[in-house]
């Protein structure tokens, strides 16, 4: 094929046509929750994206094509598709059944499934990547196995702990009833993670006893969080090994690597620490 579909006597420039199961990308979005629009990056093996948030928070998600899926354009090798309206896009999404097909076409995004299509533009602008080219240059510049990561740009990195991402998933609950408008405290000292939840003189905590094959700081170490450090936990998928790298004065990365070092799939975060405890009350 040489990338042109016939429709309605005129000829359409199609740059992306791939397919996928609805599961695997309603999963797939669900984890960029809070983010208006997202570029999703196809190649031939997978899909990937990234995105930052007021640049505190980023985040970046990989999957690679089953069996069943792909590119499914001879001449398709791949590109970027910026979606917008990205609530409104996941939303529908579901239900379209199974087997969907993506076409990316000069002004259109088309999805179309076993039980229904929609239509919908590209966003001209995605916000969402005000900041992804720096992040993914220091995440570059990195060893590939995250526990030898020492420094994170000027940030030195003081611990580096190893968990099953079924303990991760129990923290991402802490002060669920007063998560609106909460701040965040993590403390890591030589054998437990905590996460405090604080607002209007309510304080929520909960610990993880950390486990093997871990680097601790030398000193308990203390980091403030708003509202994106639950966003990163609630990203992390629940099988896998998650890894929490951090320390004094630096941000907090949060690694996922998949069972079996399976790199076919992959979540990483970087959250920014808040530098005051305005609007917690003592």
């Amino acid at each position: 094929m040489d990338g042109r579909v016939l429709k309605r006597a005129t000829f359409l420039v199609v740059f992306q046509v791939f397919k996928i199961q609805e599961h695997r990308l309603t999963q797939f979005l669900k984890t960029f929750t809070g983010m208006k629009d997202l570029v999703l990056n196809v190649t031939a093996d997978g899909i990937s994206a990234s995105g930052t948030v007021e640049r505190s928070f980023f985040l970046k998600k990989w999957i690679s094509f089953k069996e069943d899926e792909g590119l499914i354009l001879e001449a398709g090798t791949g590109g970027s598709i910026p979606v917008g309206q990205l609530d409104l896009f996941k939303s529908l999404v579901v239900g379209c059944g199974s087997g969907l097909i993506l076409v990316e076409s000069d002004d259109n995004i088309t999805l179309t499934g076993s039980d229904s299509s929609f239509t919908i533009p590209p966003v001209a602008e995605a916000h969402s990547q005000a900041g992804v080219e720096q992040m993914e240059g220091l995440m570059s510049d990195q060893p590939e196995d995250p526990m030898k990561w020492t420094n994170f740009g000027t940030s030195e990195l003081s611990f580096n702990l190893s968990f099953d991402a079924e303990e991760v998933r129990s923290l991402r609950e802490v002060g669920k009833a007063i998560q609106a408008g909460a701040l965040y405290t993590v403390e890591v000292d030589a054998d437990r993670i905590e996460i405090i939840a604080e607002r209007d003189q309510i304080r929520v905590n909960k610990g993880v006893d950390l486990g093997e094959w871990i680097v601790t700081p030398e000193e308990k170490t203390t980091l403030v969080f708003g509202k994106w450090l639950m966003d990163a936990l609630k990203a992390m998928p629940g099988l896998g090994t998650i890894y929490f790298v951090g320390g004094a004065d630096a941000p907090l990365l949060i690694h996922h690597k998949a069972p079996d070092n399976d790199n076919g799939w992959g979540t990483f975060c970087i959250v920014a620490p808040r530098q005051e405890n305005a609007g917690v009350s003592a």
